[in-house]
């Protein structure tokens, strides 16, 4: 039996749904489940200014990489906010240090944050992506989340904000953000609807940890 917990990752697009299927998945298992919450305890552990990590994803912006990679990354302000390699390696350090405990204390399902890559020799992972086509989450985001626009805004809000979450993975993993080979399963929410990916992903959970098919 692998004495490893048991952690379900979950990265997804903006739009997908991909956070109530998670938190839809510990409820059925009876597990934790973390989203922004994980913030608020990096904060609690690092006494760091919440923003500095709600806003991390957004200063992981392409130019960010760039300075990375050729090395002339030095600190400086940058949209008002002390930014160089140290405070973002320190952050990124911290919230994986998080991540890492609270897979240590208990099973649970984590969205975002590349948990599945942080995780990879701390926990027995299944890793998961939700995608849906554009325009369901167009739809999904006005009538779900309250997002206020017309179609071309709505468009260009996702669409950036689902830039900064694959820069930040690439950021933190070097691998690439929604490509199918860095997960077990990738599922399309608009054409299983949300109580169909739960119920997969449950199903998967089964296969993975037996223990898990009696909840």
């Amino acid at each position: 039996m692998n004495n490893l917990n048991f952690v379900i990752t979950i990265g997804r697009e903006y739009g997908s749904g991909g956070r109530e299927i998670g938190r839809q998945v510990a409820e059925k298992l009876r597990i934790p489940f973390y989203d922004k919450e994980l913030i608020a305890a990096s904060v609690r552990e690092s006494g760091m200014d919440a923003k500095v990590f709600e806003e991390l994803e957004e200063r992981t912006t392409p130019s960010f990489l760039f300075s990375l990679a050729v090395g002339s990354l030095t600190p400086n302000i940058v949209d008002g906010n002390i930014l160089g390699f140290s405070l973002n390696d320190r952050v990124n350090d911290i919230q994986a240090e998080t991540i890492k405990k609270l897979a240590a204390k208990s099973s649970c399902v984590i969205v975002g944050r590349a948990a599945d890559d942080i995780l990879a020799k701390d926990a027995d992972c299944l890793n998961v992506f939700i995608h849906a086509p554009l325009d369901a989450r167009i739809a999904r985001s006005r009538n779900d989340y309250g997002l206020q626009g017309d179609y071309e805004e709505l468009k260009n809000t996702i669409l950036k904000i689902d830039k900064r979450r694959a820069n930040y993975y690439s950021y933190i993993t070097s691998k690439s953000w929604g490509d199918a080979s860095n997960y077990h399963l990738s599922l399309n929410s608009s054409h299983f609807g949300i109580s169909g990916c739960v119920q997969m992903i449950l199903e998967a959970a089964a296969l993975q940890r037996p223990e898990f098919a009696k909840k």
